[in-house]
C-alpha cells in the first residue's frame, strides 16, 4: 500500500464517523444502525479503525456498534496530562460511554480493551453477565502473580 493509500483509507474512516469530547478528552467515534448498542473497545496500540469491516456487519444485523478511540491513539487527542494506565483509560471508556448516551450495551474487547472494558460499571452492560465476546486472555490476580 502507498502512503496516499494509507491516508485516503484513514480519511476515509475519518469522514464515517464523528467527534466527541469525553473527561476533557477530544475523541473520535465511529457508529451505525440503530437497535441494542455494541460496544466495541480497542488494545493497545490500536483505535476504532480495528472495527471498520465488524461495524457494518453488526448494523447489517440490526444492533448498533459503537466503536471509540481511546486518549492517545487513532484520531483521539494525545493530552501529556492524562492518566494512561489501565484503570485511567477505564475511566476515559466511562465518561466516553456517558457522553455518547449509552444506557446499557453489549461489550466487546479486543487485547487490553478487555480490562479497560472491564473497567466500566457492569450495570451498564448486560453482556456482562451472560455471554460476552472478547480476543483477550483473562487471568486472575492470583493466577498472574504465580499463585495457584
Amino acid at each position: 500500500m502507498t502512503v496516499s493509500g494509507g491516508r485516503a483509507l484513514i480519511s476515509e474512516h475519518r469522514e464515517a464517523g464523528s467527534t466527541f469530547t469525553a473527561a476533557g478528552v477530544g475523541s473520535f467515534v465511529r457508529t451505525e444502525g440503530s437497535g441494542t448498542p455494541v460496544l466495541l473497545v480497542h488494545g493497545l496500540p490500536a483505535s476504532s479503525y480495528l472495527y471498520r469491516k465488524v461495524i457494518p456487519q453488526l448494523a447489517s444485523r440490526g444492533l448498533r456498534p459503537v466503536a471509540f478511540d481511546l486518549p492517545g491513539m487513532g484520531l483521539a487527542e494525545r493530552p501529556t496530562k492524562f492518566d494512561y494506565r489501565i484503570s485511567g483509560l477505564g475511566d476515559f471508556a466511562a465518561a466516553a460511554v456517558e457522553a455518547l448516551g449509552l444506557d446499557s450495551f453489549h461489550l466487546v474487547v479486543h487485547d487490553a480493551g478487555g480490562p479497560v472494558g472491564f473497567e466500566l460499571p457492569p450495570s451498564r452492560s448486560p453482556a456482562r453477565s451472560g455471554p460476552a465476546s472478547r480476543a483477550t486472555p483473562v487471568r486472575s490476580a492470583r493466577h498472574a502473580c504465580g499463585g495457584s
